[in-house]
């Protein structure tokens, strides 16, 4: 007994030894790549406010959820658009100046929540959410890049995770902020419901306008070492890399699409939880989320990028495959599981941007990130579409778990195959690079 609490104890020190390397690593970064990383979290802010309290808003406004359900089409769709273009357009004109037409972008949106009233309103929530939607399709593939050109090889894995980690902090706070400004202007200030909900926007609206004029102040590229020199890739040997990251990223995008977004639906008909319990799951989930977040990096610097992302993610598939079966009165079982698979899953996503922006060159990042962006969401909504049938119509939803769990084997499979013999296991000095074939 003795000699497990030891180990319990030493596996601790361990963990928090890994925490502490993380923010050991963020500190010793260069000044414009800790710019970038808060520049990214005031715009989050903004983000987490306008999502948290849109569909509030609207039903006040005594819209349909329908037309809710439309605006995130829209959004959806301007980002997916974006998507086709914006890698490329920041690999030639430059990352910061994609991510500031990004930010500013966000900005206009957020007004035009704030600005637009009465019978404008419609429109204005139209084009609020189609200014968002391309927002996110040039912000997304330029931070990734930006983030890369600032960063050194060695040490680029852990300011993704980082980012990642302080983003989900941001969130958290972003969506207690959201929950407290309505409450404070009517209480202190005497604003109607309608009214205070606008406040959240405006102080979106603020919160993305710092973003902007911090990354003013962020130089491109500098205050990093030029990178470990490369065999030159031809356009044939980047299309195909480029395609071999977004071939199995489709594959786990359409699979999740079947089953994540409806987590809530199954709570609610498995478990008959009411919508408290479901919101604690959510933010067990977060808290979980960003602690895994800081251990991640020295993981795949051990393991190597690709083979603790195959292990994270295989783990979560299989924890996916018990959650359907698992029945009352065990729903914190459930939670528990459904928070394990959901960290296991998306903890690693850092890393693998990492690792697919070390392998791609320096020049062809921002399309990369694009490419594989899109081949997630794009592909996530149509299995979006097609798995919510069997949800609407209380059908066995065994079904939808199996496709999910099927393509996401499929789609690990694919990572495996491509890229386990690229892995950069103890390559502190840089990435494996691919072959030409």
């Amino acid at each position: 007994m003795a000699e497990k609490g030891v180990r319990d104890f030493t596996s601790y020190l361990h963990a928090a030894g890994n925490m502490l390397d993380s923010f050991t690593h963020f500190r010793g970064q260069k000044r414009e790549a800790k710019l970038l990383v808060m520049a990214l979290l005031l715009s989050g802010f903004g983000g987490t406010l306008n999502g948290f309290i849109l569909l509030l808003y609207v039903t006040q406004l005594g819209l349909s959820p329908v037309f809710y359900g439309t605006l995130m089409l829209i959004s959806g769709m301007m980002t997916i658009a974006t998507l086709l273009f914006s890698g490329y357009l920041s690999d030639k004109v430059g990352r910061k100046r994609v991510l500031a037409a990004g930010l500013l972008l966000s900005t206009l949106g957020s007004a035009s929540f704030f600005l637009f009233t009465d019978s404008q309103a419609v429109w204005g929530l139209m084009l609020a959410v189609a200014l968002g939607g391309i927002a996110g399709g040039l912000s997304g593939p330029a931070s990734n890049a930006f983030l890369s050109e600032l960063s050194t090889e060695s040490d680029r894995k852990y300011l993704f995770s980082f980012s990642s980690f302080v983003g989900t902090v941001g969130a958290a706070i972003g969506t207690i902020l959201g929950g407290l400004i309505p409450g404070i202007f009517m209480g202190t200030f005497g604003y109607e419901l309608l009214s205070s909900y606008r406040m959240v926007f405006f102080f979106a609206v603020f919160f993305q306008l710092a973003a902007l004029l911090v990354l003013v102040a962020v130089k491109n590229g500098m205050g990093r070492p030029a990178e470990r020199p490369a065999a030159k890739a031809t356009p044939r040997d980047v299309r195909k890399l480029i395609a071999m990251f977004s071939m199995p990223m489709a594959m786990i995008g359409f699979g999740a699409g079947f089953v994540i977004p409806y987590f809530q639906v199954f709570f609610q008909r498995q478990f008959d939880a009411d919508i408290t319990s479901i919101a604690a799951a959510f933010m067990l989930n977060n808290a979980v989320m960003a602690l895994a977040l800081l251990l991640i990096p020295k993981a795949a610097e051990r393991m190597g990028s690709v083979k603790a992302m195959l292990a994270t993610q295989g783990i979560a598939v299989v924890i996916l495959s018990i959650i359907p079966f698992v029945y009352p009165p065990f729903f914190w079982v459930s939670v528990g599981l459904f928070v394990a698979r959901m960290v296991l899953m998306n903890v690693s996503g850092p890393v693998l941007t990492s690792f697919m922006l070390c392998v791609v060159p320096e020049e062809n990042r921002g399309a990369a990130s694009s490419a594989t962006m899109f081949a997630w969401m794009g592909a996530n909504a149509v299995g979006t579409f097609l798995g919510g049938p069997s949800w609407a119509l209380g059908a066995n939803y065994l079904v939808n778990f199996a496709i999910c769990i099927a393509l996401y084997i499929g789609g690990l499979s694919l990572y495996a195959i491509f890229f386990f013999g690229m892995d950069d296991r103890k390559r502190r000095e840089g990435c494996a690079q691919p072959h030409s074939n």
